[in-house]
């Protein structure tokens, strides 16, 4: 089996998610019952896999007069919770918390709310996860190729499929294989047309977060935006708060690496209305990123949009379209069963991948060298974005990168011309972020 992918693991919607594993107390309001069942069951699995990247997180859904939820329908909602959860859980049950709690959760919130409920999911760091399932790919036998992109899939007469690849430096090759699996996320339509199949399996969405720092969480919050029905999440990471995520009907390029200039003025705008005391200006906003959501297509609002997966199999090129980063594991199982069954084979995938630990899943952080060794690491940016967990500040990418660049220059031996290319590839980036936060919020403080 050979794992190709245009850039690095991670490098699209995998590594820019909200970094929860949770079963998305929200989609409870749509009805999704089995959907949250499901997640909230792998949310636990993969706490057993990798419990590294799977960390306890209280948060409090507050609530107030006159705003749905109120406080009997958020109680109701985490009990409803609680029990889809099931004995399997062990994180603590939800609870009623006072305006009082509420204040000392969140302080700039104080007067607002007048109570709430806490719950508990778990947070994660969605790259380190993707790296953790390539790296267990790779323990049972696989090939991954990074920096290779498909060009062409040209099915065969004798029902095999000849792949063509592009490599970083313009080389080209080819794969024939009885098989190929296209689990592309928001790009599976298009790999799919380059077999030939024009009838689109989604609709995308895309949704962005700002990192700020200026606010002080004890815990995660749940909070209500002001367009009806959204949901926006401040949570405590990295030492400072992740907050998003919008929600918009999306049809442009799924690898750009900027946020949408209204979506940062949005998050920006919710965060002044949320925290009204915090005194929010664009020195508190520490970065941003975007990623797409490869949802089913669907009709009605993007909001009320199920996360439910579906496999289908077109002659030997199986494609895994929707889902969500929860419920990567019974993905990736229905995918290989589909496979195996293409094959003319009952065999299905074995319990025991419900208890073999991830590689790496048991670790606090990995060190560069361990990413270039070990977790696939090619160039400095993969390193400071998707291996460390830094790539979110400026200031510590710019403290760490010279340290960075001599450890991947002594295990790869770059040249001083290779170096300063390497450097580019992370100062560049983080400079047209900059600008891109400036254009949408710099005229709103200091």
């Amino acid at each position: 089996m050979t794992l190709v992918e245009q850039r690095d693991l991670a490098a699209g919607t995998s590594g820019r998610s909200t970094k929860l594993l949770h079963g998305g107390l929200r989609y409870l309001e749509h009805g999704n019952l089995r959907l949250v069942r499901e997640a909230l069951r792998e949310r636990e699995i993969t706490a057993r896999l990798a419990p590294a990247l799977s960390r306890p997180l209280r948060l409090v859904l507050p609530v107030r007069p006159g705003v749905f939820p109120g406080r009997w329908v958020a109680r109701l909602g985490v009990g409803l919770y609680d029990l889809l959860a099931g004995s399997r859980s062990s994180l603590p049950k939800g609870a009623g918390v006072s305006e009082a709690e509420v204040a000392a959760a969140a302080p700039a919130l104080a007067g607002r709310f007048d109570g709430g409920v806490a719950f508990h999911d778990r947070q994660t760091d969605d790259a380190a996860l993707t790296v953790a399932i390539a790296r267990d790919a790779r323990s049972r036998g696989a090939v991954v190729r990074l920096g290779v992109a498909v060009t062409r899939i040209a099915r065969r007469s004798d029902g095999t499929h000849r792949t063509s690849l592009r490599e970083e430096d313009g080389r080209l090759s080819e794969v024939v294989s009885r098989c190929v699996v296209n689990a592309c996320g928001a790009w599976s339509d298009r790999v799919r047309a380059l077999a030939g199949k024009t009838t689109g399996l989604l609709r995308v969405t895309r949704g962005a977060h700002l990192v700020v720092d200026g606010l002080e969480l004890r815990c995660g919050l749940l909070l209500p935006g002001a367009r009806p029905g959204h949901r926006l999440f401040a949570l405590p990471w990295r030492g400072c708060t992740l907050f998003g995520t919008t929600d918009v009907e999306d049809d442009g390029d799924p690898g750009r690496d900027l946020p949408d200039p209204a979506d940062i003025r949005l998050l920006f705008d919710e965060l002044r209305r949320l925290f009204p005391s915090a005194g929010l200006e664009r020195r508190h906003v520490i970065s941003a990123f975007t990623g797409t959501r490869p949802l089913l297509r669907q009709a009605g609002d993007t909001l009320a949009m199920s996360r439910e997966h579906r496999v289908l199999d077109e002659e030997g090129l199986v494609t895994i379209a929707g889902g969500k980063l929860t419920t990567w594991r019974p993905m990736a199982v229905e995918t290989v069963d589909a496979v195996v069954r293409h094959f003319g084979r009952a065999v299905g995938s074995p319990e025991s991948l419900m208890h073999q630990p991830l590689p790496g899943g048991s670790d606090e952080c990995m060190t560069v060298g361990a990413a270039i060794t070990e977790g696939f690491a090619r160039h400095a940016d993969d390193v400071v974005f998707r291996r460390l967990p830094i790539g979110h500040d400026p200031a510590h990418v710019a403290r760490s990168l010279p340290s960075i660049l001599e450890t991947m220059t002594v295990h790869l031996g770059w040249d001083a011309a290779r170096r300063d290319e390497e450097s580019s590839r992370v100062l560049d980036p983080l400079a047209r972020l900059a600008r891109r936060i400036d254009e949408a919020i710099g005229s709103v403080g200091g």
